[in-house]
């Protein structure tokens, strides 16, 4: 994933701020639960789901239990829409050295033609191999490899061009 201002920590932290205020916004109501990244959020008295935080491949919220209703289906694109929107406004800062020597990249398919860059590899053939793992691991996602063109400077555009 494409690192941006703060820790890892201090990203999740206001992810789910800018989650919750989209649930609120919809009338949803939110708990953390304790000492776990696990936020519950109660549909009815007797219905409710859960939003867990995911490290381990790529950094995913999930929504539990995975339903085929509309209420999951809202919920999910809720989520999907403040993350969206979150990782569009955080996503114009520079590139930083270490992602200029890395330009293979392992992007996630968002809604709104839009992307999120997982990953950063130097080789190709090392995104191809991590590609596979995660494709395995979760299979319902849509990945891609792609070598991130914003890495040529212009003076090197220029010569190119010459």
């Amino acid at each position: 994933m494409t690192q941006r201002s703060g820790t890892s920590g201090q990203q999740v932290a206001q992810e789910i701020v800018v989650i919750r205020a989209a649930l609120k916004a919809q009338g949803y109501s939110t708990r953390k639960q304790p000492k776990q990244p696990i936020w519950t959020i109660q549909i009815k008295p007797n219905q409710c789901y859960q939003l867990t935080f995911q490290s381990v491949p790529d950094r995913v919220w999930v929504l539990h239990p995975f339903e085929q209703t509309p209420t999951y289906q809202h919920l999910s694109n809720v989520i999907q829409d403040a993350l969206a929107s979150y990782s569009t406004f955080t996503e114009a800062s520079p590139m930083t050295y270490a992602d200029r020597l890395s330009p293979w990249c392992i992007i996630r398919a968002l809604p709104n033609l839009q992307r999120l860059t997982v990953a950063r590899f130097r080789r190709r053939s090392d995104a191809e191999a991590h590609l596979k793992t995660l494709r395995r691991m979760v299979p319902s996602t849509i990945y891609e490899i792609i070598f991130d063109p914003a890495l040529i400077r212009r003076d090197d555009a220029q010569r190119i061009n010459e």
